[in-house]
């Protein structure tokens, strides 16, 4: 285990890691992991998470300073993941209890089954098309920059697809997009700090584009 100084944690929320270890063991009897927990500017060494049985909540942006995060470990009771909780990360490998209720490993993407909303993505995950998702959260592909490579020239949405968040997308490389006949909404800046230069939405009425 990690040890218990590299935590700050107050009535059972780690509101704070203060570590500089590669693997990283969430002590016992945390039950919440706070906003930011993991994002402030000293966590880019962390390799491993392992979130213990008992946690409920990850919290907004809570890794999303782990920029060399390669595998989280994300235990039956966690219920809640909060927006951005790995933004503007790509982690190698989400591993999900199996026993948990709410959240899968989808084609190399984390997914809230309940609301088939595509939280984050690992390297190379593809965006399922079999029905098992509708939305793609905020910030979920921001920082991909393996999909100028993965998606080759052009990056498709598969059919399905209802939503894109804000910063869905921001700076994962994409020069061109093609939007299924599905789609009804578009966040704010879901495609900046990009060189996009050709979007394709397929024949259909009432899609909106926010920013």
């Amino acid at each position: 285990p990690s040890p218990a100084e590299d935590f700050e944690i107050i009535n059972g929320v780690l509101k704070r890691y203060l570590g500089n270890s590669e693997d990283v063991v969430i002590p016992n009897g945390v039950c919440e992991i706070a906003d930011g927990a993991f994002n402030d500017g000293k966590d880019e060494a962390v390799c491993t998470v392992y979130i213990p049985e008992g946690v409920t909540r990850i919290g907004r942006y809570a890794f999303s300073g782990c920029y060399e995060l390669e595998q989280i470990h994300i235990p039956s009771s966690v219920t809640d993941i909060s927006e951005g909780a790995f933004a503007y990360i790509v982690v190698d490998e989400f591993k999900v209890a199996n026993e948990n209720p709410k959240y899968r490993v989808i084609s190399g993407c984390l997914v809230d089954t309940f609301t088939k909303t595509l939280i984050a993505a690992e390297y190379f995950a593809t965006i399922p098309n079999d029905g098992s998702v509708q939305h793609l959260a905020d910030y979920s592909f921001a920082g991909a920059s393996w999909l100028e490579t993965h998606a080759g020239n052009m990056l498709i949405i598969p059919e399905g697809i209802v939503s894109i968040g804000t910063e869905c997308f921001a700076a994962a490389s994409v020069k061109a997009v093609t939007f299924p006949e599905s789609l009804t909404f578009i966040g704010k800046e879901a495609f900046v700090d990009n060189e996009v230069s050709q979007l394709i939405f397929r024949n259909k009425c009432g899609w909106t584009y926010n920013g």
